[in-house]
């Protein structure tokens, strides 16, 4: 009825010489916000449901990256950790030498064995791997706990609790 007086509304100014002009109900303009809060096809709810879901997947698409990262310093930290102390040992120098020869060598590459959560032990001989009891090798192992931090968000959001856990590399040198 409404749209019906507006065109005859309309009609009778175009006739008196005044340019036409559609009459809307006031109400439809009061809450432009409303027709979301109407919508009955339920995409706020789909947005709501999926802007988490998205979060989280990057969460983890970064948190894995940096766990992979991590990983691959704390391998080479003990690479060249392990040839250090093997170049040590070569050199018939003592297993004292070669523990802080190799532990500076981690230090220098990121992983200090004084620092919170993170070990370097130096195994001459090795203690496990085929070169058990070889005298010229090395065994080098770096421990460091680890923890995620957008991760941990999302699962103290879900009402879980995140864990630290311990990641390992390890290397030997002969």
């Amino acid at each position: 009825k409404r749209h019906v007086a507006a065109v005859a509304a309309a009609g009778h100014q175009h006739a008196l010489g005044v340019e036409p002009r559609l009459l809307r109900d006031p109400v439809e303009e009061r809450v432009p916000n409303d027709r979301l809060v109407r919508d009955d096809e339920g995409s706020i709810i789909t947005v709501l449901v999926a802007v988490p879901v998205l979060a989280g997947t990057v969460a983890i698409g970064i948190e894995t990256g940096q766990v992979y990262r991590l990983k691959r310093q704390m391998q080479s930290a003990a690479d060249a950790a392990a040839v250090i102390g093997s170049t040590d040992r070569l050199a018939s120098a003592s297993t004292a030498t070669i523990t802080a020869d190799a532990r500076y060598e981690a230090k220098r590459n990121g992983f200090d064995y004084q620092a919170t959560g993170i070990s370097v032990t130096v195994n001459s001989p090795p203690t496990s791997g085929p070169n058990t009891g070889s005298t010229g090798a090395v065994e080098v192992i770096i421990t460091k706990s680890q923890s995620f931090s957008l991760g941990a968000v999302l699962v103290n959001w879900l009402g879980g609790s995140s864990s630290s856990f311990t990641m390992r590399a390890r290397s030997v040198a002969a």
